[in-house]
């Protein structure tokens, strides 16, 4: 538990990734000037704020791809060039207190995107996924990205799994290929916007599963009256996955914003093993005229 407030990184964090040392990134909206800035906190294993550092017209933050290169953190996310609504995906390294514009050296254009894009970049295959405002979801090779090639492996559109824009406050999303997790809910719950994650395979496009994060799992000392789910991601520690939830939570609605704090929380994860043979053979329905 930290608060936003009182760590130098100012508002509540929108998303976390765990980094291979057990310190953590995070994501902060910074629109306060009209300039749709996102701070990302470079945070210790207790979450106290390390460095900080602004990339300009980085917009929401809400998600975004750690990638860690020989001891650098690179980070995959989006970028405005001049703040209107055509977005390229950028990836960058962190550097502690940099305000970094969108036309620096460090900022590597990756290539333009076909509208605002949520960026996750999967560090166990390589992978990205571009989910757009429509629903619409790309998988790609993250080296197809870098040579310049958009070339699609899977796609889905997550409003054929549950999720409504007009109702759910969509929050973050991560890809563990073959799985794609996605958050959604509002600081006050309701039946029509609940804290809920979903889960699919992005291969053959089966639900795998729907939690309420409410009433499906325990969630120790959340019990504040206003919780706002944020992040969902993955990450893993000695080969083994777990997931990583964060929400923004205030005891009453009217309390200032000094007054919020981060609960962070990891879950671990079982995953079911692939078959080891599928069956492709073709099913006769006649077989038995009894049925």
């Amino acid at each position: 538990v930290y608060g936003p407030d009182d760590n130098g990184a100012h508002s509540a964090t929108q998303y976390m990734a765990r980094l291979s040392n057990g310190q953590y990134l995070t994501s902060r909206a910074r629109d306060d000037s009209g300039s749709s800035d996102t701070m990302f906190a470079l945070q210790d294993s207790k979450f106290a704020v390390q460095s900080v550092m602004l990339q300009v017209h980085g917009q929401h933050g809400g998600t975004f791809g750690v990638q860690e290169v020989n001891n650098t953190v690179y980070i995959w996310s989006i970028v405005s060039l001049k703040n209107d609504h055509n977005y390229i995906l950028v990836r960058f390294p962190y550097v502690a207190g940099v305000t970094l514009q969108p036309t620096d050296s460090r900022v590597q254009q990756v290539m333009p995107l076909k509208g605002y894009g949520r960026v996750n970049y999967d560090r166990q295959h390589d992978m990205v996924s571009i989910g757009y405002n429509d629903g619409s979801t790309d998988i790609l090779k993250a080296s197809d990205l870098l040579a310049g090639n958009y070339n699609v492996l899977y796609n889905f559109n997550i409003t054929d799994y549950g999720i409504d824009f007009n109702k759910n406050t969509y929050q973050s999303e991560c890809l563990d290929f073959p799985y794609f997790y996605v958050a959604a809910g509002g600081g006050q719950e309701t039946n029509e916007d609940p804290h809920k994650v979903w889960a699919l395979n992005v291969v053959h496009k089966g639900a795998e599963f729907e939690v309420y994060l409410d009433n499906d799992l325990d969630f120790p000392n959340l019990t504040d009256e206003n919780r706002e789910v944020e992040t969902c991601n993955v990450f893993y520690e000695d080969s083994k996955p777990y997931m990583l939830f964060t929400f923004n939570t205030n005891a009453l609605l009217i309390n200032p914003a000094s007054m919020e704090r981060e609960k962070v929380y990891t879950i671990p994860m079982i995953k079911r093993p692939a078959a080891s043979t599928i069956d492709k053979g073709t099913i006769n329905d006649n077989v038995n005229t009894d049925d």
